[in-house]
Formats: structure tokens, sequence, C-alpha cells
């Protein structure tokens, strides 16, 4: 997805968070502190997987680009996208990535980030 295209998504994304979070609000309108924060982590969520998965996709970018094997140096190879799922302190659910596996054509080390 192009940069436009996250700024649109991310844009959207908090609409609906911030709609969840009124329509929340409405229905308990006496709440205590500690619902309103459960409340607002559990919208926050999704919000939070997105930004999660951006960054770690830019981050990724800025790494493959100039890999280098950390046993001998050497350039890695990649070798196709593979999609993991990941489990972050704080998520209730996997986020799910889609990294470039990279092997190091000199002695065949692995990396598949995140690391």
């Amino acid at each position: 997805m192009s940069q436009a295209g996250r700024a649109v998504a991310r844009v959207e994304l908090e609409a609906v968070v911030g709609e969840a979070l009124r329509a929340w609000q409405q229905e308990h309108p006496r709440a205590t502190l500690d619902e309103i924060v459960a409340a607002v982590d559990t919208a926050l969520l999704p919000v939070r997987s997105a930004y999660i998965g951006e960054l770690a996709a830019a981050e990724e970018a800025a790494v493959t680009a100039e890999q280098r094997c950390p046993e001998c140096g050497k350039g890695m190879q990649q070798r196709g996208r593979h999609r993991r799922e990941v489990l972050i302190p704080g998520q209730a659910s996997a986020i799910k990535l889609e990294r470039t596996q990279s092997v190091c054509s000199s002695c065949g080390r692995s990396l598949f980030p995140p690391r």
C-alpha cells in the first residue's frame, strides 16, 4: 500500500475508533476511570496493530536494502515473502506481518524478521 493509501486508511480507522468510543460512552455515562481506560485500550487495539505493522514494514525496507549476514558479513539474498504472526505484549491477538526471508549466499544462515 502506498504512503497516501496508508494515510487514508489510518484516518478512516481512527474515525471508526472515535465513533466506537463515543457510542460506548453513551452506553456507559457513569463509567469509572478504570472502565474508561479498558474501553479505550480495547478500541485502540486495531489502530495499534496497524501502526506496528506499518512501522515494521518500513524498518524491513531499510534493513533488507543493505543487509549483511551477522555470521560472516557477506551479502544476503532475498528468498521471497512469508507471513508470520507475532504476539506482542498487550495485544489480544497476534499481529500478521509479511516479511522477506533472507539467506546468506556464503554460510547459508537464514534470517526472517522481525528481530
